[in-house]
C-alpha cells in the first residue's frame, strides 16, 4: 500500500559535466580541470549547447515565466559551495521511506531521455539551468487534471550546463561529476509532479532505469533500499513492472 506525501515541488538535482574537455567554469572563475568522464552517466552535459542556433521548444512568454521561477534558486545553487549541496547516503532514515509515494498531482509514466536544451536567465552566464526533454511512451497513472498524453514531450529543469555563447566561448555552469544521473537514451520509469509557476515544466521525484528491460534503481536511497532486499520494483521486468504498479497506483486504470 502507498503511503500519502506533499513533496516540494522543486528537486534540484545538481548538474555536472567535464570528458576530457577545458571550459571557462562561470561559477569560479576557473578551467574546468580535465578528467576522464567517459563512464560519467552525465557525460552528455558536456556538449555545450549553442544559443545561437538552438531552437527554444517553448513560446517567449512561457520561458519567461520558467526563467523566473528559476531565478532565486539559480542564485542560491550558484552561492553554496561546489560540493555543498545536500548529498543523500545509505541508511535505515531513507529505508524507512515508502519506495511508492502517492504525492498529490502526481504523474507516473514511461519515458525516454530525448534530448535537451541549456538556457541562462543572466547576460553573465552564472544563472544555468538545463531542460530535459522526455518522450512519453506510457501513461500509468494521472490525476484527470493534468492532461498529458502518449507520444507528447515533457520538460524537466535541473540547475547547471555548460553553453557556447554568441562570441563562441564555452562556459559551464556549476559543474561536477555525477554518480547517479539522467542518461541521453534512457528509457525511465518517473513519477512526476507539475507545479503551475514551472509554465508546463515537471519536476521529478521518483525514477527507476529500464533501459535495460527491467527496474534498475538509479538515485542513492533506491540503491540503497534494493542493496538492503526491501525492493518490491528493483529487478522487475517491465511487463512486470506495470501489472504491479497497475495494483498499487490511483488512477491506473489505463495502462496497456
Amino acid at each position: 500500500m502507498i503511503q500519502r506525501f506533499r513533496l516540494p515541488l522543486l528537486l534540484l538535482l545538481a548538474a555536472c559535466c567535464a570528458w576530457h574537455v577545458t571550459a571557462q567554469d562561470a561559477s569560479s572563475g576557473n578551467p574546468i580541470s580535465q578528467e576522464d568522464w567517459s563512464m560519467a552517466p552525465n557525460r552528455w552535459q558536456l556538449t555545450p549547447a549553442n544559443i545561437r542556433t538552438q531552437m527554444d521548444t517553448v513560446s517567449p512568454t512561457v520561458r519567461a515565466k520558467r526563467n523566473a521561477y528559476w531565478k532565486a534558486p539559480l542564485e542560491a545553487f550558484y552561492n553554496t559551495p561546489k560540493g555543498g549541496r545536500a548529498v543523500v547516503s545509505g541508511g535505515s532514515f531513507i529505508r524507512n521511506l515508502p519506495e511508492l509515494r502517492n504525492v498529490d498531482g502526481s504523474v507516473w509514466v514511461l519515458a525516454t531521455f530525448q534530448s535537451f536544451h541549456i538556457f541562462a536567465i543572466d547576460e553573465e552566464f552564472k544563472l544555468v539551468y538545463t531542460e530535459i526533454n522526455f518522450r512519453i511512451d506510457t501513461i500509468i497513472s494521472q490525476p484527470d487534471t493534468t492532461g498529458i498524453s502518449e507520444n507528447a514531450v515533457m520538460d524537466v529543469g535541473i540547475p547547471g550546463g555548460m553553453l557556447r555563447t554568441s562570441s563562441g566561448q564555452v562556459i559551464s555552469s556549476r559543474v561536477e561529476k555525477q554518480q547517479y544521473a539522467f542518461q541521453l537514451g534512457h528509457r525511465y520509469l518517473l513519477q512526476l509532479t507539475k507545479d503551475p509557476q514551472l509554465a508546463g515544466e515537471f519536476t521529478v521525484n521518483k525514477r527507476w532505469d529500464i533501459t535495460s528491460g527491467y527496474a534498475r534503481p538509479d538515485t542513492p536511497d533506491e540503491v540503497d533500499r534494493a542493496d538492503h532486499g526491501q525492493s518490491s520494483i528493483a529487478g522487475l521486468s517491465v511487463p512486470a513492472l506495470l501489472d504491479f504498479l497497475k495494483r498499487q497506483l490511483p488512477n491506473a486504470e489505463g495502462i496497456r
